[in-house]
C-alpha cells in the first residue's frame, strides 16, 4: 500500500508595523532628516529638518513545499500472527522573505544605498559579515530598510514494523519498533541599512549571516544541521470481550507528548468550568 502527498503553498501578506514606533529607538534615523537625529552635528547644536510619518509595514512572502511518501505492507504470517511494516519519507522546504518598509525614508536627506543579502557576494565581495550562501532575492532599495531572507529544510526518514499475536480469541499482543532519522537545516540572512546612508556602498557590517553561523566547521562551534536518530518501541495488549467493547494497555515512545498526560488537568477543568458558566450566562 502506498500513500503520498505533495503541497506547494505560497502566501503573500502586508502586515502593519507601525507599533515599532513605540520600541524602535533607531526609527528616527530612518524617517527623519540627518540633523534631527544627530543634533550634536547640527549647526549650533540646533536640530533642523523634518520627520516622516511612522507608517511602517512588512511585505511578507512565504513558500512551503512538502513531499511525503509512505510504503506499507500488511500480511498474515499465520492464523494467529500478522505483520505490518513500512517506510516513511518526508521532505519540507520553507522559505520566507520579509521586507520591512519605511515609506517615508525616501523623503529624508540621508538617501540609503541598496542593501544586499549577506550571502550574496556578487556585488560586495566577502567583506565583514558577508560570505557566499543561499539567498532568494535582492538587492533591496529604500523604502525597504530591513529584511529577513531565510530557508529552512526538514528531512525525515523512518522504517517501522509491528508484529501482532492473537494470544486467545479475545486478546492480542502487538510489539513494534520504529527507526527514525531527522535533519533540519537553517540558512540565509537578515540585514539592515546600517552604514548605508548618504549613498555609501553596503559594507555588510551588520545583520546576521545564518549560512555562515551554521556552516560546516564554523568558528562558533554550532552544528551544521540539527540531527537526531534512534529507535523507539511500542507494546500493546488488548482485550475485546465482545463486539462493542475493547480494552487495552499500551507502552510506547515517540516524538510528541501525549495529550492529556502532557497538560495540566487543573487547567483543563478550569477551562471547561468557565466554558460551562459562559453557556449558562448566555442562555
Amino acid at each position: 500500500m502506498y500513500a503520498g502527498a505533495y503541497t506547494d503553498r505560497t502566501t503573500d501578506q502586508m502586515v502593519d508595523y507601525t507599533d515599532y514606533l513605540f520600541v524602535g529607538q533607531y526609527l528616527p534615523y530612518y524617517i527623519c532628516d540627518y540633523y534631527v537625529t544627530y543634533t550634536s552635528n547640527a549647526p549650533g547644536n540646533v536640530p533642523t529638518g523634518t520627520c516622516g510619518a511612522p507608517n511602517l509595514l512588512v511585505d511578507s512572502t512565504t513558500n512551503l513545499e512538502v513531499t511525503s511518501h509512505e510504503f506499507r505492507i500488511n500480511a498474515d504470517l499465520s492464523d494467529t500472527t500478522s505483520l505490518t511494516a513500512g517506510v516513511f519519507i518526508s521532505d519540507t522546504e520553507l522559505t520566507e522573505l520579509n521586507l520591512f518598509n519605511y515609506p517615508t525614508s525616501v523623503e529624508n536627506d540621508i538617501t540609503y544605498a541598496a542593501n544586499y543579502p549577506l550571502t550574496n557576494t556578487s556585488a560586495t565581495g566577502s567583506i565583514n559579515n558577508a560570505s557566499p550562501g543561499w539567498y532568494s532575492a535582492g538587492p533591496f532599495s529604500e523604502p525597504v530598510i530591513f529584511f529577513n531572507d531565510i530557508r529552512r529544510t526538514d528531512e525525515q526518514r523512518g522504517i517501522f514494523g509491528e508484529l501482532s499475536f492473537a494470544t486467545s480469541d479475545t486478546t492480542e499482543l502487538s510489539i513494534g519498533a520504529r527507526w527514525y532519522d531527522i535533519e533540519v537545516d537553517f540558512e540565509g540572512s537578515a540585514n539592515s541599512s546600517f552604514g548605508n546612508g548618504f549613498g555609501n556602498t553596503d559594507q555588510q557590517k551588520y545583520g546576521s549571516n545564518l549560512s555562515a553561523q551554521y556552516a560546516p566547521g564554523n568558528s562558533n562551534g554550532y552544528p551544521d544541521k540539527a540531527e537526531t536518530d534512534g529507535v523507539i518501541g511500542k507494546v500493546t495488549y488488548s482485550w475485546k470481550p465482545n463486539d462493542d467493547s475493547m480494552y487495552y494497555l499500551t507502552w510506547s515512545e515517540g516524538f510528541r507528548p501525549g495529550l492529556l498526560n502532557s497538560l495540566q488537568v487543573e487547567l483543563i477543568l478550569m477551562v471547561l468550568i468557565q466554558f460551562q458558566q459562559l453557556l449558562i450566562q448566555t442562555r
